[in-house]
């Protein structure tokens, strides 16, 4: 079942390039985080929306949100995405199950993709996933949804978000 916007994202389990597994709550350490969940390894189209994501790194720095690439598959997919991912977080969900868990099942023989934002909280703010990798990543809306998140110092004194 596909997670609910203003609902706790699911407790997922990943795999670290290096092999190690952990969860996607230590990879956040407390962050805000954008998940972009890649149909494929090898997907072209999924590769140019990383490189996407790169480039709003220092604009996803600013809300201190981490960016954070999910890759189905095992730890040496996630090695091959982190050599084009320009620095970004990448993991593996070792097989395809982190996908399954949040509703990207494998239709068809086509992996569906997603990008989600979680806020420091661990709450869902946004998300987008499609069967086709075109329709899973949206650059103005992700920058929209991640500037609506509270800054980290309003957050922690209860300033109101802006």
């Amino acid at each position: 079942m596909p997670p609910v916007l203003g609902l706790p994202f699911p407790a997922l389990s990943v795999v670290d390039p290096d092999g190690l597994r952990t969860d996607l709550e230590q990879v956040r350490a407390g962050r805000p985080a954008v998940l972009f969940f890649m149909r494929a390894h090898n997907c072209l189209v999924c590769l140019h929306h990383v490189r996407a994501l790169a480039e709003l790194r220092d604009a996803l720095a600013e809300r201190d949100v981490a960016p954070v690439v999910i890759v189905p598959g095992e730890a040496a997919d996630a090695i091959r995405v982190q050599r084009k991912a320009g620095g970004l977080r990448v993991v593996s969900s070792h097989g395809d199950a982190a996908h399954r868990a949040v509703g990207l099942e494998r239709r068809l023989l086509m992996q569906h993709s997603g990008t989600f934002l979680v806020d420091s909280g661990g709450l869902l703010r946004y998300a987008r996933t499609g069967a086709l990798p075109t329709a899973s990543f949206d650059r103005g809306e992700l920058v929209a949804a991640v500037a609506k998140l509270p800054l980290r110092s309003d957050a922690e004194s209860g300033t109101p978000q802006r």
